[in-house]
């Protein structure tokens, strides 16, 4: 192991189980910062990371997916996340877009105040630094 510190009591135990789940994760947050690291090097205006078993959920029609993310970073000139599938804990309304997302329902747009295990995401370049920053001391 390069780094055998970084599994001590990553899930409260040292369980082989527990150490197992958070070797995982580690390596999840390695590839990311990889593929962060490259989007920097390369000057790309924007990077999607997806995790190797990503799937759209059954209500997500892929070929909407573009035109919905083209429409976000028009509308919000602001953005530095665009969360594809996320684990939210907290959101504050945002708005609306002009496009069905559901049915006829209207696609409604949340900021995320607090969310874990990004399993699809669009990161901008005014955000890379900051993301690498933090994450990157760990290892």
């Amino acid at each position: 192991q390069k780094h055998p510190h970084l599994l001590e009591g990553c899930w409260g135990d040292n369980s082989t189980a527990s150490l197992k789940q958070c070797a995982g994760q580690i390596g999840c947050q390695r590839s990311h910062l990889k593929a962060i690291e490259r989007a920097m090097r390369e000057e790309w205006p924007y990077v999607a990371i997806f995790e190797d078993d990503f799937a759209w959920q059954s209500w997500v029609d892929p070929s909407k997916v573009g035109e919905m993310v083209s429409r976000l970073m028009n509308k919000y000139k602001d953005w530095d996340v665009i969360g594809l599938s996320l684990r939210i804990f907290e959101t504050e309304a945002a708005g609306t877009l002009d496009m069905a997302c559901q049915g006829n329902a209207r696609c409604r747009v949340s900021r995320v105040l607090h969310a874990q295990a990004p399993g699809g995401y669009i990161l901008r370049n005014t955000i890379y630094k900051q993301i690498f920053v933090q994450v990157h001391h760990r290892f």
